[in-house]
């Protein structure tokens, strides 16, 4: 079957990026790999080969048809038809993938809206936007709650550039393969970042008086007196306003986000 481009689908041409992509990863013989978008099963041919499991999730009818038929006698690989936003997540420990686009934003935050943000690896092909704004850093134009996600749970290298040429059909902009590990090094600001994620159902309010106070191991150095506590929240509400404060993180603007990040690092310093 021939790819459609407006669903999103842009299957890569030949090996060459595909075997780049199973290098990157440094698959082993007991990884389990989630695969977004399986398409006619190129790459999940490759990673079955040098993975325990490999779960490859499809959207389209045709396509999972077509892999569930291609792979009916390969024991490793598990087919899974449905939208990787909706399906319930398997035991994965690394995400090697030529996923569709669209979806990027909305997986990262699924992930780490159900605490499954801490895999080992992902190896994925995203757009050269997306690539820039998952490797911004605070103060920078590009920075908002995407890049605050990253900039707070991961480190994030752009391996290679994909001309548009490597897919059928071309999508409209360049790509990048990236390989997406746990953060090594860690700051104050990545800290409370990832804490403002980790308690993404409370108001902003509570969870920063939460990371002030109830945080055993301290932020930015020591732990908070409750009185303490609240007065640095006040501070930052000071510069920010309460209609944000009373948000959760996922509800925050970009702008509302680089805002709120400036003034705690102006509060904390």
């Amino acid at each position: 079957m021939k790819p459609d481009k407006n669903k999103d689908q842009h299957i890569m041409l030949g090996s060459e990026f595909n075997e780049k992509m199973i290098g990157v990863s440094r698959i082993v013989k007991n990884d389990r790999i989630l695969e977004i978008g399986g398409g006619p099963g190129n790459l999940t041919e490759l990673l079955a080969e040098h993975a325990s499991f490999v779960y490859t999730v499809e959207k389209d009818h045709e396509y999972s048809s077509l892999l569930k038929k291609r792979f009916a006698n390969v024991k490793n690989v598990n087919v899974i038809p449905g939208n990787i936003l909706e399906i319930s997540l398997p035991d994965f420990n690394k995400i090697v993938s030529n996923p569709p686009y669209s979806i990027l934003q909305s997986f990262f935050f699924r992930l780490v809206q159900e605490h499954r943000q801490d895999f080992e690896c992902c190896t994925m092909v995203v757009p050269h936007k997306f690539t820039k704004i998952i490797t911004s850093v605070p103060g920078s134009a590009d920075f908002g709650v995407l890049s605050a996600l990253f900039y707070a749970f991961y480190d994030v290298e752009a391996v290679a550039a994909v001309p548009k040429e490597a897919f059928d059909p071309q999508p409209r902009v360049t790509s990048h393969m990236v390989r997406i590990t746990q953060k090594r090094e860690d700051d104050f600001v990545s800290a409370m970042l990832r804490n403002l994620f980790r308690n993404h159902k409370k108001k902003i309010r509570n969870a920063l008086l939460d990371m002030f106070w109830n945080n055993p191991n301290g932020i930015a150095g020591r732990k908070r007196t409750k009185r303490e506590a609240a007065g640095l929240v006040a501070g930052i509400e000071e510069k920010t306003g309460d209609l944000l404060l009373n948000k959760n993180v996922f509800q925050l603007s970009n702008a509302e986000m680089r805002g709120l990040l400036t003034a705690l690092i102006n509060q904390i310093a």
